[in-house]
């Protein structure tokens, strides 16, 4: 059994086989919501692997929005309710590295489409909505407390002012996905900052009636969170060999 187990690692990469015996683990319950998951070394005994192969497994699952990992607290469960409808190929899809720059593509074009119909179409309900939902964040901001949901929460009113019923449920399903990298872009300063003035400019041009701005705003502001991702990801990485 060991022996196929090996063989079949090989075949894949190894993250990816990590990552789903970690959700897999998390579905049969080892490992309830807010559990903290135990030490790498006692994972990578348990999986044999290295701490490459361990720490590729967990950020597969970090960006699917089922685990967690803070400074101080280590890597927590957040939840499974999203991932239990996947299959294994999709999991494993999921949780390929190339997978974060799929989903921001379609967030360019489903968001961009979105904001320039908002601009056309939203009633004053509508636009008081994105409006409310931008002052929360804003707030956020100035209180020093989580932003990411708030940031969710405008893209969905804007998207809910589009007047397309399909494209709330698509971004439901990218947000589902992104949650912890949105979580993760928090602790990026510039940021945060750069994404408050860029929600107040995305919503002048909606209230404006300027699609065209209103598109170009708002898939600005997804690039500018794709490359505070990065940011954050490089960082960790030299964290990472710093504790080696």
């Amino acid at each position: 059994m060991r022996t196929e187990k090996k063989q079949v690692m090989k075949r894949q990469n190894l993250g990816q086989v990590v990552g789903e015996e970690l959700l897999s683990l998390i579905r049969s319950g080892e490992w309830s919501p807010g559990d903290k998951l135990p030490s790498e070394q006692i994972l990578m005994q348990r999986f044999g692997v290295g701490r490459n192969a361990l720490r590729e497994g967990i950020h597969g699952l970090i960006r699917i929005g089922v685990l967690d990992v803070r400074p101080g607290v280590g890597t927590t469960v957040l939840a499974i309710e999203g991932s239990e409808v996947l299959d294994k190929e999709t999991v494993t899809s999921l949780l390929g590295a190339g997978v974060l720059d799929e989903l921001y593509d379609l967030r360019l074009l489903l968001e961009g489409e979105a904001a320039e119909k908002a601009a056309e179409r939203a009633t004053k309900a509508e636009l008081a909505e994105i409006l409310k939902h931008q002052n929360l964040y804003e707030s956020a901001v100035e209180h020093g407390t989580p932003t990411y949901e708030h940031d969710i929460a405008f893209h969905r009113a804007i998207v809910q002012a589009s007047g397309n019923s399909i494209y709330p449920v698509i971004l439901d399903l990218t947000a589902d996905r992104l949650v912890s990298s949105r979580r993760a872009t928090d602790s990026v300063p510039s940021a945060v900052a750069l994404a408050k003035d860029q929600h107040a400019a995305i919503y002048s041009a909606i209230a404006a009636k300027d699609a065209p701005l209103a598109r170009r705003l708002i898939q600005e502001h997804i690039r500018a969170g794709r490359a505070a991702l990065n940011e954050w990801s490089l960082r960790e990485k030299k964290q990472s060999k710093t504790n080696k």
